[in-house]
């Protein structure tokens, strides 16, 4: 017998007897009645209301035709990708004339002054008559911008793709983008030369006036790794002193089932003994000596 929920038996059983499938209602129908189960605390399902329904399930619809329609919808509205022609240009010809730049380190929440700003948008320092630039308050337009020192002493290859953006729209020369892009570029590289060549020489001068720089783990290493070759080539040259020669050392050869060592086809030296080494090493320095007061009896 199938099972049904406590909550519904009653109701189907009313059912069942107003259908006339049952003549009498059975014994328990009663006391369903006057004692009814207690409610689920499920939650019922309830119906949703017809603005909530999807097209395809509102009254007045054809499914099919609804659904196809929504999915077409679906699948041909795709955001567009954000393209910026003069600026992803211009950046494009940067980095294929300048690969290592990608690499150089950006600090992304530190800025040096006010003056380092990275968007277009921002002013910058005027250019006096006598070809000076200004004080960091006396500012202008990007419309008025027309060397690239006037943002930065150290320009970014940001800086420079703003610059020469800048030159193709507001110059009044009337720079084209290629026009434009070999001016930035120009200064570009003559402002990182300039900062090359005093960051050099104020280094020169530190390291004159006796200033020690820090050195990095790297570099920390190699110096140790160095120390340990000089120490290592020094106790073999004192060995070599001490014993000219070389040791001796007798060769480990196999061991036949007999127990010899000196069985089969082997190449066998007997063992030197240290007294032979050391007249060895005498007679070798006493050579050593001759030639040397040779050579020197020679060249007086």
């Amino acid at each position: 017998m199938p099972r049904h929920h406590a909550v519904l038996v009653h109701n189907q059983l009313s059912s069942i007897l107003k259908s006339g499938l049952l003549k009498a209602p059975p014994p328990a129908y009663s006391a369903l009645l006057n004692y009814p189960p207690a409610p689920t605390p499920l939650r019922q399902r309830t119906q949703r209301p017809k603005f909530d329904l999807p097209v395809s399930l509102r009254s007045g619809s054809t499914p099919d035709s609804s659904s196809s329609r929504y999915r077409k919808v679906v699948r041909t509205c795709k955001p567009l990708p954000i393209v910026y022609a003069e600026h992803d240009r211009l950046r494009k010809a940067f980095y294929r004339d300048h690969p290592f730049e990608a690499y150089r380190p950006v600090s992304l929440v530190e800025v040096a002054d006010d003056l380092s700003a990275r968007t277009l948008a921002e002013p910058v320092r005027r250019i006096q008559a006598d070809g000076t630039l200004a004080g960091p308050s006396d500012l202008v337009g990007p419309e008025h911008w027309t060397e690239l020192r006037q943002r930065t002493l150290v320009p970014s290859a940001e800086d420079c793709v703003n610059f020469a953006y800048a030159l193709y729209q507001h110059h009044p020369a009337g720079y084209s983008l290629n026009g434009a892009y070999q001016v930035a570029v120009s200064q570009f590289r003559t402002l990182r030369f300039e900062h090359h060549i005093s960051t050099s020489f104020a280094r020169q001068e530190a390291e004159f006036f006796g200033a020690q720089w820090s050195q990095d783990l790297l570099t920390q290493q190699l110096k140790n790794q160095d120390r340990w070759i000089k120490d290592r080539d020094g106790m073999d040259n004192l060995k070599s002193i001490q014993d000219p020669l070389g040791a001796r050392a007798t060769p480990v050869l196999p061991r036949t089932s007999t127990g010899s060592m000196l069985e089969g086809n082997y190449m066998v030296r007997p063992p030197v003994r240290k007294e032979e080494t050391f007249q060895d090493g005498k007679s070798y320095l006493k050579e050593v000596l001759r030639k040397s007061k040779r050579l020197e009896a020679i060249q007086v």
